[in-house]
């Protein structure tokens, strides 16, 4: 092949990055500069980037938990309870975050109802909205969406480890959760930390559960995007869409050194 050709088929192949990525990317760059010298950066700014982070972080622990449980009964005991269970795991990433907000919000909202004039009735104190107001809710419906992801990476990262690893530690007088320790657990690291960067990268994204179920007065970056976005405000949109990108961003360059790692 001639260098011509290469050069071509390479402009091709990048092209869709550029149009993709690269240009919304320069044009993000470009507004949020622009915003920034006429104003400043927004007082709500740090606040924002507070919130989006804590509440990312404590349900990719969380949804990393659940989803390495998930798998590491699969692994222990195969069957269909267990196939079962992780079928179950995905229904939420297979439904749009929407409908998953709604059904979390009328459970919850009920549940908080509950609660309260039970609280009221017989301690006469008002409880008000425990989990709605707490932002328990949305922790919980970005379990729900997000479990899918965690439990399938590390399904496959257990599944790379052979069974002759297991019966070897449980010969040697480890119980289950010690070969996890002393076994899974060193051998799947890569895995595990691999599904928690996707888990945190989608839960920073995430809005119509965080619009239906933040707690009052609690704006994230994909919140204040939608306000702004929605107000045509798009100087001030593009620093919250501008930090998404680079929040998410920052997990992926992880990602590949995992990756490389592993190799």
């Amino acid at each position: 092949m001639s260098a011509g050709k290469g050069l071509l088929l390479f402009f091709v192949g990048l092209l869709p990055i550029l149009i993709g990525f690269g240009a919304p990317a320069l044009y993000l760059v470009t507004e949020a500069w622009s915003r920034i010298e006429f104003a400043g950066l927004s007082p709500r700014f740090l606040s924002e980037a507070f919130n989006t982070i804590i509440l990312a972080s404590a349900a990719t622990i969380i949804t990393v938990l659940f989803g390495l449980l998930i798998a590491y009964a699969s692994r222990l005991r195969p069957g269909a309870t267990t196939a079962w269970l992780q079928r179950l795991s995905t229904l939420g990433y297979a439904a749009p975050g929407t409908v998953v907000a709604i059904g979390v919000l009328i459970v919850l909202a009920t549940f908080d109802g509950f609660i309260d004039r039970t609280a009221t009735v017989w301690f006469g104190v008002s409880t008000g909205l425990l989990f709605i107001g707490s932002g328990a809710a949305l922790l919980y419906a970005y379990t729900v969406r997000f479990l899918a992801i965690s439990a399938g990476g590390i399904d496959a990262g257990l599944a790379r480890i052979p069974m002759s690893f297991d019966h070897a530690s449980r010969v040697l007088g480890q119980s289950a959760v010690g070969t996890f320790r002393h076994v899974h657990l060193p051998l799947s690291k890569a895995a595990i930390t691999a599904a928690g960067l996707l888990v945190f990268v989608d839960c920073v994204k995430e809005l119509p559960a965080t619009l239906l179920l933040r707690p009052l007065n609690v704006e994230t970056f994909a919140t204040h995007l939608y306000g702004e976005a929605a107000r045509g405000t798009y100087e001030e949109a593009s620093i919250a869409a501008l930090a998404i990108v680079i929040i998410g961003i920052l997990p992926v360059v992880l990602l590949s050194r995992v990756g490389q790692a592993r190799h």
